[in-house]
């Protein structure tokens, strides 16, 4: 007998997986938004939608140059793929407190150039966590600011560690340490040279090229100044890069900094604003604080940062 066509069919992994797309997708507002979370072109995330409707036998979205709605069923599903995914969760952390093992998938997301940092903490939290008793595996991702923050909200992250806090709805943030920003230039550029020979004045700053940080949804600094940007940057690496060239002036956190500027490659420029220095952040969704893996997480990366030398 040949099954009705309203029957739902079996749940297996690749369905989770791709109600997985389709919620990270929603929560990003859109295809285009979800690329850097999911790391899949448009036409790939397109495609996993369509087989999940085909699987499924629902429209579960209109996409398309008119931009992204949910249909009715479309928002019945992903209401029920939130109940599915906690309850994935709230399963796995009951069989490892009764196992007091930790087993499953975690994943970290954290600005980009982290390892730069002094004593690299991200080495130490990957270390006291991988020394903890059970099989986990973990995810690591290294991304601008905003799309770490964005990352944790949409799913696609448990763990965030970033200096980005637009206090989006469902997250918890909390303070682990600062990062100081400094404004550098090459030492070829004209102010590198006028910083040797002693004729360097903040003025100049006015006349020079400034890169800036598209990372940030609002560069505070620049728009303060009124610097001329000709430049944007979406990573903190593509910041060093243009300052680098000699045409632009840029800011980067100083742990960044240091060894190209031990090498005389670029050079600070002696400048003090409340602005330049950001609060890192460890942010994680509220919803987590039940998984077991998450919560200790947290704690090695609290414990370390408390702990740097």
């Amino acid at each position: 007998m040949t099954k009705a066509k309203t029957e739902l069919p079996p749940i297996h992994d690749v369905d989770i997986r791709q109600l997985r797309l389709f919620k990270i997708v929603v929560e990003c507002g859109g295809l285009t938004a979800a690329e850097l979370p999911l790391g899949m072109s448009c036409s790939t995330i397109s495609r996993h939608l369509t087989a999940l409707e085909k699987r499924f036998n629902l429209h579960l979205c209109e996409r398309g140059r008119s931009g992204f709605r949910l249909t009715t069923n479309g928002l019945a599903v992903y209401t029920a793929v939130i109940d599915l995914l906690d309850a994935l969760e709230t399963f796995r952390s009951q069989l490892s407190d009764k196992k007091k093992l930790l087993t499953g998938d975690i994943s970290l997301w954290i600005t980009d150039n982290s390892h730069n940092e002094k004593c690299n903490p991200l080495r130490q939290i990957l270390t006291r966590f991988g020394n903890r008793p059970g099989s986990v595996k973990i995810t690591l991702n290294a991304a601008d600011p905003g799309s770490v923050e964005n990352a944790v909200a949409a799913g696609v992250a448990q763990i965030g560690i970033t200096i980005s806090n637009n206090h989006l709805s469902g997250l918890k943030y909390e303070k682990i340490s600062e990062e100081i920003a400094s404004i550098y230039c090459a030492a070829n550029h004209p102010l590198g040279k006028a910083l040797s020979d002693g004729t360097f004045s903040e003025s100049q700053l006015q006349d020079v090229d400034f890169v800036e940080r598209g990372y940030l949804r609002n560069d505070v600094l620049v728009s303060r100044y009124s610097w001329k940007s000709t430049a944007v940057s979406q990573h903190i690496e593509a910041t060093l890069q243009l300052i680098l060239t000699g045409t632009f002036v840029g800011i980067i956190p100083e742990h960044v900094a240091e060894r190209w500027v031990e090498s005389d490659q670029i050079r600070k420029i002696a400048w003090d604003d409340p602005a330049s220095i950001a609060t890192v952040n460890l942010v994680w969704r509220q919803s987590a604080t039940r998984n077991l893996i998450v919560n200790a997480m947290l704690d090695d990366i609290r414990f370390v940062y408390k702990n740097l030398q």
